[in-house]
């Protein structure tokens, strides 16, 4: 296991160069999502992804939901996001919760109101 660091939303307890990339994407969060109910809800799922990456037993596996994340918050923000590349990702969040049990439903329950406030929702 790596070290412990300190990030936005909690402690981070993983490969040093994991916590940049979970900084940028918190900033990524506050700077480009111009909604503040949009805001709210990415920044609630930055951190139950975070609480999901220090409950993973693999570093491999803390590193694929970070991507995702990442990934996830770069669509929603996107001023014309891609629904198919937010659909994949969220579901790729969405098992990688299932092995932490207590995770999953708040980690759906947050994409789905995101997927509202976009207006993704069918």
């Amino acid at each position: 296991m790596g070290d412990k660091q300190i990030i936005h939303g909690g402690v981070f307890n993983g490969p040093v160069g994991f916590k940049q990339r979970f900084e940028n994407c918190y900033n990524a969060i506050d700077s480009r999502a111009s909604q503040e109910n949009l805001k709210e809800q990415l920044k609630s799922l930055y951190s139950l992804v975070v609480d999901l990456a220090n409950k993973l037993p693999e570093d491999d596996d803390k590193e694929a939901v970070q991507l995702k994340l990442d990934t996830f918050v770069s669509q929603a923000t996107a001023k014309k996001p891609d629904r198919s590349m937010l659909e994949v990702t969220a579901q790729g969040l969405k098992d990688a919760a299932v092995a932490v049990a207590e995770i999953a439903t708040p980690i759906a329950t947050t994409i789905k109101s995101i997927f509202t406030i976009l207006g993704l929702v069918t």
